[in-house]
This record gives C-alpha cells, structure tokens and sequence, in this order.
C-alpha cells in the first residue's frame, strides 16, 4: 500500500479521507495544527519549515501521493514538488 501525507488531516473532511486511506491499508502522516502526526502551524514560514523538515524524515522513500486540506495546502505542494517527493 502507499504513504500519504495529508495537511488539515485532523478534522472535518480531512480526517475522513484520512481514516478511509487507513481503512484501505495505506500509511497516512497528518499534517495539522493540532492532533496531528506533524503538529505545525502551515500559516506560518517556522511552521511550514517544522513540517517540511519532519515531513522529510518519515518519508525517506518518498511519497505516493498527497491530499491537502487547509491553509498551508499550497505552501507544501511547492515544497514536494521542489524536493521531487511523490
């Protein structure tokens, strides 16, 4: 199964793809403000530079997808698709 990073992955809309990935098997990292695997504030440069840096270590074979909810959705595409993660 893939590895998928989700940004507003804690709540809402977002935490139901989240727990339907899961459901079908696949490993998730959630990206929230709170109550997240990456607990960081994306409305922020700090916080967007917290979860590009923890993104990074728990994804060291890449990415198979990524689903963004939230503010700090644009903020981390551009990081992945600068550091080629999928």
């Amino acid at each position: 199964m893939g590895t998928y990073a989700m940004t507003g992955g804690a709540t809402g809309i977002g935490a139901a793809i989240t727990s339907r990935l899961q459901t079908e098997g696949h490993a998730v990292i959630v990206i929230d403000i709170k109550n997240a695997d990456i607990a960081a504030d994306l409305s922020s440069r700090a916080g967007r530079e917290y979860a590009n840096t923890e993104l990074a270590k728990k994804t060291a074979d890449g990415l198979d997808g990524h689903t963004a909810y939230g503010d700090g959705k644009l903020a981390l595409t551009r990081w992945m698709r600068k550091k080629k993660l999928r």
